[in-house]
């Protein structure tokens, strides 16, 4: 920094010439002072006066004009600092004069001054420098970046702000938010949001959603903070895409609240739904209906024709069910092939009903499966939420009068009432039971003999299961073997009821009794199994038992629902020396064709058909079907249900072989059916 001087003569000579002035004013006060009181008459200073007066004028402009340059110096200075110039320090003052110790303070302010401009130069020059970072990081930054006053004018906007909305930052600059954004909720909505940014001074930090020009949805995540720029309050906003991560949130969401084969909501989402309907419907004292449905023969189809089939069914009926509510109610899959109905508009137990109808109709219709046609119907139970029902009450009603509709002929609904709940109890305990009554040993076989039609000698027998509680007593096949099939019991029974007919026969033979075809029902749920051939095979080595003489019986219905998959099992135990019948022929749809093609040796013909043979002339039609195609296919007929000698007359003019009943004999326990045929023997 330069520094101003005066020199070292300046400061010289107004030393000296202050003194002399002091000397020389001091000589002529005295000199003027002794003229008036001590000067004797007649001596005369009077010349010396003048002299001196001009000395001490003189000494004091020499004074002045030296004075003079000092303060022109500082005045030089005060006119660069007015002038906003770097001032420079006086220079050659002696610091011990008076003077000297004036401006070495000025010097001292001076160099501080300096020190604190050069401090502001240096400050703004980074501030600049920062300042055009700043511009550039904004510029650059990927994320959309625009800062807006408290009137909704644009201040600031980057070009990833700008590019969103097909524009650039010079033209969105200076618009306001009504002249940019056509969307007067969202300029209502932002507006909001800005002005509590400002007044409170707060950070806000939201997520919302444009649509771009192509029409796709794009997710932000949206911060927004008050900054202060030239004194003017704005509200800077910073907009980072969160697209993908929606993205990834919604398909964690569906994962865990919507079924992923149909795409209906599942059983979490329906317990979040129902809860919410039950405390809506409670606050404003209103009903509402919920639906349970289950798919019939769901799980025959699925075991039979494979996963893919079930899954196709099951999507194909959540499109049905789906199409008869018509925005109406909520679908839900709960797993398997169980679906809900939340039916929120429904009060009146009609408008359900009238509901339940044309979902029964949509599902009756056949479905087709890779050029197969397949059947399943649904069952329908039904509860009426009443205002007191919880989440689990209400669902566990509508599940209750589902499975009372499945009892009653599937392909139907039913209400929930009271006396339901009775009757559930009684089969639930009916299903603890019965997974010790094979243990318990409660279980234990009858047989029904079968006999000639023309002589009435025993030709056979069929094997019958039965189970004796030890609270309840003898408990109806009609009830148990349907639990056991729904819980798979049916396979362990199965299995028990076989071994143990081959096991008492063989114990008979070796008696002395000859040897007696035996006939087992199969249930079409032990036909699903896998390991059914292995089964029987095992058991006909363990008990010596020949397998000719063993007899299974399928029912017809079975066979025709699944012919591809049950008659490849057929034909392996044909090759094993099994003989084969079709039960209840004459209830399904079979054709002479389809049957030709059967590996069967015996047709079963029902009871039903049987025991009206003379009453109603259809049923003489079909018995005659029948007689005319077992005859056509060699086919031995065992016609059930005998119980009148008319009916046995009727069928001994028929091509019927063999007949059983009650007629004969009802079902025997072992040491009666002995005496049966003891008493054949002697007869």
């Amino acid at each position: 920094m330069k520094k101003f001087s005066f020199g070292r003569s300046s400061t010289f000579w107004l030393k000296a010439g202050t003194n002399l002035a002091a000397v020389a004013g001091a000589g002529l006060l005295l000199m003027f002072v002794y003229q008036q009181f001590f000067s004797p008459p007649g001596e005369s200073w009077q010349f010396l006066l003048p002299a001196f007066s001009l000395v001490v004028v003189m000494l004091i402009i020499i004074n002045m004009l030296v004075m003079r340059s000092y303060l022109s110096g500082i005045s030089e200075i005060f006119d660069k600092l007015g002038k906003g110039h770097s001032p420079s320090e006086i220079k050659g003052v002696d610091p011990q004069s008076e003077i000297g110790a004036v401006v070495e303070k000025f010097n001292t302010l001076i160099s501080e001054l300096n020190e604190y401009k050069e401090e502001s130069s240096q400050k703004a020059m980074e501030l600049e420098q920062q300042q055009r970072f700043l511009e550039r990081v904004i510029n650059q930054n990927p994320n959309g970046i625009y800062a807006i006053n408290n009137d909704g004018v644009y201040r600031v906007a980057n070009k990833a702000f700008a590019d969103l909305y097909n524009s650039t930052p010079e033209e969105i600059i200076g618009l306001t938010e009504e002249e940019f954004n056509p969307l007067i909720s969202d300029i209502q909505k932002y507006r909001e949001i800005n002005k509590e940014v400002i007044t409170l001074r707060k950070e806000i930090e939201i997520e919302d959603f444009l649509i771009d020009e192509n029409g796709k949805k794009r997710w932000f995540h949206i911060g927004k903070v008050p900054i202060n720029q030239g004194g003017e309050q704005l509200v800077l906003t910073v907009a980072t895409e969160i697209t993908d991560r929606k993205a990834h949130e919604q398909s964690m969401e569906k994962l865990a609240y919507y079924d992923d084969l149909t795409g209906l909501p599942n059983r979490k989402s329906f317990q979040i739904k129902l809860a919410e309907e039950i405390e809506r419907k409670r606050s404003t004292n209103e009903n509402f209906a919920l639906l349970f449905l289950d798919l019939d023969r769901f799980k025959y189809i699925n075991d039979t024709f494979g996963h893919d089939a079930g899954d196709a069914i099951l999507v194909m009926a959540s499109e049905r069910l789906s199409n008869c509510l018509s925005g109406e109610g909520i679908l839900f899959r709960l797993g398997g092939d169980e679906f809900t109905i939340l039916l929120p508009s429904v009060q009146r137990l009609e408008d359900a009903t009238e509901q339940s109808k044309r979902i029964l109709a949509a599902l009756g219709e056949p479905y087709n499966f890779r050029d197969n046609i397949l059947i399943s119907t649904g069952s329908i139970g039904v509860s009426i939420f009443s205002g007191e029902q919880d989440v689990n009450t209400l669902t566990k009603q509508a599940d209750i009068a589902m499975y009372k509709a499945k009892e009653q002929g599937k392909n139907t609904f039913r209400i929930y009432t009271e006396d339901m709940e009775t009757e559930v109890a009684s089969k639930l305990r009916l299903e603890m039971d019965l997974y010790n009554a094979v243990a318990q040993e409660e279980l234990f076989l009858q047989y029904q003999p079968i006999v000639d039609t023309m002589n009435g000698d025993i030709t056979g027998m069929e094997a019958l299961i039965r189970w004796e509680h030890p609270q309840l007593g003898l408990i109806s096949p009609n009830a148990f073997i349907p639990i056991a099939e729904e819980t798979g019991l049916i396979h362990v029974i199965g299995e028990w009821v076989l071994y143990n007919a081959c096991r008492q026969q063989k114990e008979w033979q070796q008696r002395g009794m000859k040897p007696i075809k035996v006939s087992v029902n199969l249930s079409p749920v032990q036909l699903t199994d896998e390991k059914l051939y292995e089964r029987v095979k095992t058991i006909l080595q363990e008990t010596e038992f020949e397998p000719e003489l063993l007899e299974l019986e399928i029912t017809e219905s079975t066979i025709m629902e699944n012919k591809r998959t049950v008659v490849k099992l057929l034909k392996r135990f044909r090759r094993l020396g099994v003989r084969i019948a079709i039960d209840d022929f004459g209830t399904g749809y079979s054709s002479l064709n389809v049957l030709k093609r059967l590996p069967v040796d015996t047709l079963k013909v029902d009871r039903s058909i049987v025991q009206h043979l003379l009453e109603r002339e259809i049923d003489d039609v079909i018995l005659n079907a029948v007689f005319d195609i077992a005859k056509k296919m060699n086919l031995i007929v065992v016609a059930e249900g005998i119980e009148t000698k008319e009916q046995l007359l009727y069928l001994k003019g028929k091509y019927c072989h063999n007949v059983q009943g009650f007629f004969f004999s009802q079902p025997l326990t072992n040491d009666q059916f002995m005496d049966y045929v003891r008493n054949q023997k002697t007869a």
